[in-house]
């Protein structure tokens, strides 16, 4: 009997071992490395891998957008029966614009109004002292015209009692944050928010989601799902031609004073006939974001509302982030991501698919009768990683693409695979040379 043959292998030279201490090296490894800024950069670009491809796909549904810039609207400080504020933009030339917008003797009407500016409360005192008469009008307005109008929430995201000071106004509430997440970074801004949790359980839908009109309750229910979980990919296609062409720039004059204890003047600063006239063939069926979009460039470092994005070169302004997610949302550009609970289900299938594969690969050299260590057995094992690396491709992609899943642990069972391949023959010649060597 041949050395090798009669020999048996030790507990740690057992295939089977070999693959289970890889895939639990190599999991290991995942983890602590998507938390480099090397992981993070591989993670962006698979991202956007799938961005193009989820995005390429189009959909003509998406309603159009139309930006109205109020960067000429600067914040200004008040006072108010002997009360100073700090620097608040002027609710009454909002009011003037949404009247506008929702004029019911207009022949269009928007698909709805959304405001890119955070009225939630500042410690429990109001931002603006027009703030409550502001958001009663807001009320009102939507009721007669049924046009939704959604204004912005960020301060007291998380404190429902303060989204916008009272609650008879939070179906008027709207998120302007971003997803964020400590293991992306703050990276999460090119992922459309549908909805967040408040501190005491209560959801509020982002601007986007309530811009695009997706109800409350069909959101919540969507994410009760243990697998997956809908996320919406923004679709910034849209973003060149939404800041070159669909925005209305307001021409905006301040009033000359208001004076201590007065009510300010009747002129808010802004020309409705001449606003009228800007909006009146552009608004039909659209969705309209007042915001802040001034022609310079922003910086995200020092300015809050604007944000960094995959794909996307330089940083851009929040109310164009709002636009394209509305766009997105509306237009069911869904996919779905992997739940904590999925992620582990999933990776627990392929950690069994590979040791699987590794015990057939065993079965097959059997079955040809390849004797240990020869150059025979070691193709035979290359032709069956390549074939199976093959299949595992194309199963990924084909479940990928089909159930527009955001998902590329596929990648390690491959490289997993393939490592497995070249340990296993580095031992079968190591395994070979010994033998041959006690059999001097």
């Amino acid at each position: 009997m041949a050395p090798q043959a009669a020999e048996a292998k030790r507990w740690y030279e057992r295939k089977w071992f070999v693959t289970a201490a890889i895939i639990v090296l190599v999991l290991v490894l995942k983890s602590l490395f998507e938390l480099t800024p090397w992981g993070q950069y591989l993670e962006d670009r698979a991202y956007e891998l799938l961005l193009a491809r989820f995005v390429a796909e189009g959909t003509k549904d998406s309603p159009g957008v139309l930006i109205v810039d109020i960067a000429l609207i600067k914040p200004l400080p008040w006072e108010r029966n002997g009360v100073k504020g700090k620097p608040a933009t002027p609710r009454q030339p909002i009011q003037d614009l949404i009247e506008v917008l929702s004029d019911p003797t207009l022949a269009t009407h928007p698909k709805a109004i959304g405001v890119d500016i955070d009225f939630s409360p500042e410690n429990g005192e109001l931002i603006h002292p027009d703030d409550v008469k502001f958001f009663e009008w807001c009320s009102n307005r939507m009721k007669d015209t049924k046009v939704p109008i959604v204004l912005g929430v960020k301060r007291t995201a998380l404190r429902p009692e303060e989204w916008l000071f009272d609650p008879k106004y939070h179906r008027l509430a709207g998120y302007i944050g971003v997803r964020t997440s400590d293991r992306w970074h703050d990276h999460w801004s090119d992922r459309a928010t549908y909805w967040i949790w408040a501190g005491n359980g209560d959801p509020m839908r982002s601007m986007s989601a309530a811009l695009a009109g997706l109800p409350l309750n069909q959101l919540m229910m969507e994410s009760k799902r243990w697998m997956t979980q809908p996320t919406s990919i923004i679709d910034f296609a849209p973003l060149h031609r939404i800041q070159e062409d669909d925005i209305v720039h307001v021409d905006y004059t301040p009033p000359r004073a208001i004076t201590v204890d007065s009510t300010p003047p009747n002129s808010t600063g802004i020309n409705k006939v001449e606003f009228r006239a800007q909006i009146r063939d552009r608004i039909s069926k659209r969705i309209v974001l007042i915001g802040d979009a001034p022609e310079e460039a922003c910086d995200s470092e020092r300015d809050p509302d604007c944000f960094t994005v995959t794909g996307v070169s330089g940083s851009i302004r929040g109310v164009f982030l709002h636009g394209c997610a509305a766009i997105a949302i509306a237009g069911n550009k869904k996919i779905n991501q992997l739940t904590l609970l999925g992620r582990l289900a999933i990776d627990s299938v392929l950690a069994v698919f590979v040791i699987v594969a590794v015990n057939v690969s065993i079965w097959l050299r059997r079955f040809f009768r390849l004797p240990v260590g020869r150059f025979e057995e070691i193709w035979k094992d290359f032709i069956f990683t390549v074939f199976t690396l093959a299949v595992v491709l194309i199963a990924a992609v084909w479940w990928t693409s089909r159930g527009k899943l955001l998902w590329t642990d596929f990648i390690i069972v491959c490289f997993v695979l393939f490592l497995q391949f070249i340990i296993d023959g580095v031992m079968q010649v190591y395994r070979t040379r010994r033998s041959g060597a006690k059999a001097d």
